[in-house]
């Protein structure tokens, strides 16, 4: 469900004094046409120049202002960060978080730069009827943007478990619903190692394990699915492989800050909040190291401390490394 004002080209002219702020839900993508101006927001000022792209989180309040002696021209369109979720694959899904937080505030892409100059040709292909046409090229214009910020926010991986072209090629072949349909020995069997080995190669590959993957992956599911109104909660969690609705509550609050239902209230509002993990795993070790599973975006099964607490065992949360961020934060 797009919001109206998704994935249509606007253009906008500001004479000296006037100002733009971005109204749009989720990220206005600004392509600088004509003139000279500068952002302006909570941390700080850019000048912009014609050929800057740049990529502004409604929630920055960032504003526009020409030069008071020059006008300043650009086009934007918005694109709701949630909608895009379905087209994203699971080798990217564990990336999401990195690439939120870059996009929290203002991205400029200096137009010195390839990836701007793409975007601007792109967008002279954009056709001016409001049609599918039309979305669709934006929509290549966005997939260009977070392919590149995809590609920069590879975490880290270990050059101890080098993968030939048989691992690469078996990778390269798997599947999100095998991801969630076989069991981690079959799983290890088609890349003919055992369960430890499969895990250092998904951490390799992926920054995370088997079951973070898995995890992520059903509830980002579950993200699409309850945008659907007539769709009901328990409904949607059997879907996405919950099989009990306390469980689903539990780790979708801890995935996202929410509840399933406070989530579907505000996305049919338009006023979904950018995702992310609650703050209250004061037993966590990690959290001070930056490394607890919450602040990545990935699940390592469901809870961390609280379900060790119930069964009377101490258990350390498995986190992930912080991934390399990429791009011109302002």
């Amino acid at each position: 469900m797009l919001e109206p004002d998704c994935l249509s080209l606007a253009w906008v002219r500001l004479k000296a004094h006037e100002k733009w702020v971005g109204r749009s839900p989720g990220l206005a993508f600004v392509f600088l046409k004509a003139g000279s101006g500068r952002c302006l927001w909570r941390k700080g000022s850019q000048p912009l120049e014609p050929g800057d792209v740049l990529v502004l989180n409604a929630a920055s309040g960032a504003e526009l202002r020409p030069d008071t002696t020059r006008q300043l021209v650009f086009s934007f369109f918005s694109v709701n960060f949630d909608d895009l979720y379905p087209l994203f694959s699971f080798r990217e899904i564990p990336l999401l978080q990195s690439i939120s937080d870059l996009f929290n505030g203002v991205t400029l892409y200096p137009a010195s730069r390839a990836l701007a100059a793409k975007c601007h040709r792109l967008l002279r292909d954009a056709p001016r009827e409001l049609d599918l046409d039309h979305r669709g090229q934006l929509l290549r214009i966005a997939a260009a943007i977070l392919s590149f910020e995809f590609k920069n926010a590879q975490p880290g991986r270990s050059e101890s478990i080098p993968l030939d072209g048989r691992l690469s090629r078996i990778f390269n072949k798997l599947t999100a619903a095998e991801i969630l349909a076989l069991p981690v020995t079959k799983l290890a069997g088609r890349f003919n190692c055992s369960r430890r080995h499969l895990t250092r190669l998904f951490h390799q590959q992926f920054g995370c394990s088997v079951s973070s993957l898995r995890m992520e992956i059903r509830l980002l599911r579950a993200v699409c699915l309850l945008r659907n109104p007539e769709l009901g909660i328990l409904e949607a969690a059997s879907q996405c492989g919950f099989n009990h609705r306390g469980l689903f509550n539990q780790c979708f609050k801890r995935r996202f800050g929410s509840t399933p239902t406070q989530w579907r209230t505000a996305a049919l509002k338009g006023e979904s909040r950018r995702l992310c993990p609650a703050n209250n795993e004061p037993d966590c070790r990690l959290r001070a190291d930056g490394l607890c599973p919450w602040f990545v975006k990935t699940l390592d099964s469901i809870c961390l401390a609280d379900l060790t607490k119930r069964r009377g065992r101490s258990r350390q949360c498995h986190g992930l490394p912080q991934s390399k961020r990429a791009g011109q934060r302002l």
